[in-house]
């Protein structure tokens, strides 16, 4: 029989979670149920149906960024349960007004959260520390958030790393894809997989391409996904006559892993989140910027010289010479770097892995030494 009763609130089961999700929720001592809405709010991120696990459907209220989630404030008074790990988002209402009514209920709170991306300020500082303290536990995504945490005055005994992974199920509810023509790609091929949105800084991939004669006439770059940036790179890559391919939204698992086989190495110039981990786990090195406040918390897994590179944040010349060392590297036998980068995501990044470090905190217990790196 399970001894801990669980409830996980989201404002929808994104299709990225369904590994994490999976592994937790197959826990024989937690009894896990779920709290979403059955839609997210961007029609483009897919979601997991709420009938693939025990659930409960929420209604979701947006008053601009903000969230007010009805029905959850009505189901935590009819149901107890031991503890509550809320995505912890300052910008939901609902989750202020729960967690203060849990802790009036002698109910633990965990807020699993990316936290600090950089120092706050004045007000911003403030609200974030007031919301944060609502939960006992803060389960953080990765080490520089709870730098800047400590830095800011919250209990460092409070915040716990426990990674981020991605394993996608959207690939069965996409219909099947047919392989694109891949004919005629160029010696070195450089990859970029995500939504193409301008966090990412994408066209500093074809600046830096079009800026260095030898990546210039030998790369081919590969972008998978769509975004608000596709058209505006498409012109951009035309205009410096760098050979682009845009090959679309890309789920199933024999479609990406035929495209990462094709790759040397994946280039995210902005920030950087779970495409790390997924190129990684397809034993493909990463180069993204090296300024942490400027990053997202995946990017702790390029290790520089192991699992890919870093360039100097914002300078074009400095990603180009990046590029062309391991483009060059890559192209005379990847199987080492390949092997390095599969042993990161097995140890720090898997859903097994993010699973037991969260279970690690809902127990209260912290995640365990070997796996925090």
């Amino acid at each position: 029989m399970s001894d801990l009763r669980l409830l996980v609130v989201y404002p929808h089961l994104p299709h990225y979670r369904d590994g994490v999700f999976r592994s937790f929720a197959n826990r024989p001592e937690m009894d896990v149920s779920f709290a979403a809405a059955s839609e997210s709010k961007d029609p483009s991120i897919e979601t997991i149906p709420l009938s693939q696990f025990n659930s409960v459907e929420l209604v979701n209220r947006w008053f601009g960024p903000a969230l007010w989630q009805r029905g959850l404030i009505l189901h935590l008074l009819r149901n107890r349960y031991d503890a509550v790990v809320f995505l912890g988002d300052v910008k939901y209402l609902s989750t202020w007004a729960s967690a203060l009514l849990l802790r009036l209920l002698r109910r633990k709170v965990i807020f699993w959260t990316i936290g600090w991306h950089k120092p706050d300020r004045y007000l911003a500082k403030w609200l974030r520390l007031a919301f944060y303290r609502l939960a006992h536990s803060l389960a953080l995504y990765g080490e520089v958030g709870r730098q800047i945490g400590v830095k800011a005055g919250y209990p460092q005994e409070r915040m716990h790393v426990i990674g981020n992974s991605v394993s996608s199920s959207a690939k069965d509810q996409c219909p099947e894809w047919s392989s694109p023509d891949l004919a005629d790609l160029r010696e070195w091929r450089v990859l970029m997989v995500g939504r193409l949105t301008s966090v990412k800084n994408l066209p500093l991939v074809i600046q830096a391409i079009a800026g260095s004669a030898r990546l210039a006439r030998r790369t081919s770059v590969l972008f998978v996904g769509d975004g608000p940036e596709r058209e505006a790179l498409a012109d951009l890559a035309a205009e410096y006559g760098v050979d682009a391919r845009f090959l679309g939204a890309i789920y199933s698992d024999e479609a990406l892993a035929q495209v990462y086989r094709e790759a040397h190495v994946t280039v995210v110039p902005g920030a950087a989140g779970l495409t790390v981990i997924q190129s990684l786990e397809h034993g493909v090195p990463v180069i993204t910027h090296d300024s942490p406040f400027h990053q997202m918390p995946e990017a702790e897994a390029v290790v520089p010289g192991r699992t890919g590179a870093t360039y100097r944040y914002g300078d074009v010349a400095d990603l180009g010479r990046r590029m062309e060392e391991w483009t060059e590297i890559l192209s005379g036998g990847a199987g080492e770097y390949a092997d390095l980068c599969r042993q990161e995501v097995r140890t720090r990044w898997s859903p097994e892995v993010h699973a037991d470090r969260l279970a690690d905190v809902v127990r209260g217990a912290r995640p365990r030494v070997e796996d925090t790196g």
